[in-house]
């Protein structure tokens, strides 16, 4: 019994965030390959770019506001979403990194 609840404590909350984690890479990837002016389209002016020797890197921030139960709490954390397209010279996505984002913030501006 005792390892029964020792799976569903510490294991599942673990498969679920990979889970999260999964669906906001799927949801950033749809951008692989695709126009700079899509992408502005779509999310609009980046916050920041900065420019590389193999092109841009177009930057976007927001905010998101996690929240996380336990059995005994819950938790409200907020922060800065920072999320990165790299562009090539042709003006396409080729590669793409977040930090610290939710994955309904990512998934929502992939389908603005």
């Amino acid at each position: 019994m005792k390892k029964n609840l020792l799976f569903f404590v510490f294991i599942i909350p673990i498969l679920s965030s990979c889970n999260t984690y999964s669906k906001a890479e799927r949801a950033i990837s749809t951008w692989d390959n695709r126009t700079r002016q899509e992408l502005i389209s779509q999310w609009g002016a980046p916050n920041q770019v900065f420019p590389t020797d193999d092109g841009e890197i177009l930057v976007y921030y927001g905010n998101t506001t996690t929240h996380r139960k336990t059995w005994t709490w819950s938790v409200v954390e907020s922060g800065t979403c920072k999320i990165q397209f790299f562009i090539n010279k042709s003006e396409r996505i080729y590669n793409h990194s977040f930090d610290n984002c939710e994955n309904k913030y990512i998934i929502q501006k992939s389908h603005d």
